[in-house]
């Protein structure tokens, strides 16, 4: 995790960045099909990644808090989310949030002119004033 932007909500939260116990918990509801006990996550500018894994079979979304560097590298499929860097699920500590934004991922479109954006309230913390800011 890069010291250059706030790391408050992944040392509070892990789920914040790495969400796996979000997943485990919509496979456990049957809202996902399961989940891999192998898990990967990158960080930075990942569109490029993902299209090159998207080619060799595996889908992939990417959930964009860069805006202008998704829609210039062009992945497959994006979520842009206004969150601060550090904070790609908004708020830590907010479990339905979270789930909220990964499903507004999971369900996104192909890229084509524009990227979507997480629909519904802000954050609990970042509407109070009280987290990062871009």
């Amino acid at each position: 995790m890069s010291t250059n932007f706030d790391r408050s909500a992944f040392q509070q939260d892990p789920n914040i960045s790495f969400p796996a116990e979000r997943l485990r918990e919509m496979a456990d509801v049957g809202e996902i099909g399961g989940v891999s006990k192998w898990h990967y996550s990158f960080m930075g500018a990942v569109g490029a990644l993902s299209s090159f894994i998207e080619r060799a079979g595996v889908a992939c979304t990417s959930i964009s808090l860069v805006r202008e560097q998704s829609e210039a590298v062009g992945p497959t499929r994006a979520l842009w989310v206004p969150f601060a860097l550090g904070w790609p699920l908004g708020s830590a500590e907010d479990p339905d949030f979270q789930k909220r934004v990964m499903r507004d991922a999971f369900s996104s479109r192909p890229l084509s002119q524009r990227l979507p954006t997480t629909t519904g309230r802000s954050p609990k913390k970042l509407a109070r004033g009280s987290g990062p800011a871009h």
